[in-house]
């Protein structure tokens, strides 16, 4: 399991989102358009867990892939908080 709070802490370190991210709250998924989604559970007020990743313009590699993850996880965070869900 991710420890959110860390991963925050890095994407708000490195300057933040690099990438236009798009949460669908209702159909759980964090999406860049033509690069990768990444689908997610709610587990309960602001939890979630990331359920697998997608890479749309390439064969997906999680090191290689870990700023698009971390990203997605902060723009998760961000909309649970948002909506406080």
């Amino acid at each position: 399991m991710f420890e959110q709070s860390q991963i925050i802490k890095r994407v708000e370190k490195r300057g933040g989102i690099k990438l236009p991210w798009k949460v669908n709250l209702r159909d759980y998924i964090a999406k860049v358009e033509g690069k990768i989604e990444i689908s997610f559970y709610v587990l309960g007020q602001k939890e979630f867990s990331i359920a697998n990743y997608r890479r749309i313009d390439a064969d997906p590699d999680i090191i290689r892939d870990q700023y698009l993850i971390e990203e997605a996880i902060f723009m998760i965070a961000k909309e649970l908080t948002l909506f406080n869900l």
